[in-house]
């Protein structure tokens, strides 16, 4: 084998194993992408259901509404209770 021939071999030879890492590398890419968009994907999927948890515990402005609406109502109807107490009262000591 001449000396050309030789280092043309030794070329060949280094090529393969070029090409043969580069597959590998691009193996290894794609299964770190897959991992990657796995990790990504449950991240979303995790957000999403905290935000469902959260929305469903959350009082929305029309639940503080009907709050403020059933509290107000419930003190008109309290002060009305006072009011007719207060008048039994008055009506009590002014019939003694």
């Amino acid at each position: 084998m001449t000396s050309n021939e030789h280092r043309i071999s030794n070329l060949e030879k280094e090529a393969m194993v070029l090409g043969s890492r580069i597959e590998e590398l691009a193996s290894d890419t794609d299964e770190g992408m897959r991992v990657l968009t796995e990790k990504v994907d449950q991240g979303f999927l995790q957000a999403n259901m905290l935000m469902i948890e959260i929305q469903s515990t959350m009082a929305t402005k029309d639940d503080i509404n009907q709050l403020r609406n059933e509290m107000k109502t419930d003190m008109i109807a309290m002060e009305t209770r006072l009011i007719d107490a207060m008048k039994q009262l008055l009506q009590q000591k002014s019939g003694e």
